[in-house]
């Protein structure tokens, strides 16, 4: 779990920089109804949200420092299996995170 002073730090910037517009976004499109995304399908609504957006590396350990762990599942698409990098929280987990956080918007 990152830092208070790191998390402070991290509200005090602007709306498109970094992690904060991760997280904003995160909340915005996520928060009431929880997340159950394609890793993939969460970074490309991420990159069209943010101008300068980080790297899908970046994203994948700001997520994981926040407390949102991806893993690897079977979808299906087109009648076939797939494995894929999802990342999966419920309204309340993702809403604890948060709380956990100390973020708020």
């Amino acid at each position: 779990m990152p830092k208070r002073w790191l998390l402070k730090r991290i509200n005090e910037l602007d709306r498109d920089v970094g992690e904060k517009a991760l997280y904003e976004i995160l909340f915005d499109l996520y928060a009431g109804v929880g997340i159950n995304e394609p890793f993939a399908v969460f970074y490309d609504i991420y990159c069209n949200k943010v101008d300068n957006p980080l790297s899908k590396n970046c994203v994948s350990r700001a997520l994981r420092a926040f407390g949102l762990v991806t893993k690897m599942s079977r979808i299906v698409v087109d009648g076939k299996e797939k494995s894929t990098i999802t990342i999966n929280a419920t309204r309340e987990e993702l809403l604890d995170t948060f709380r956990k956080n100390g973020i708020d918007y």
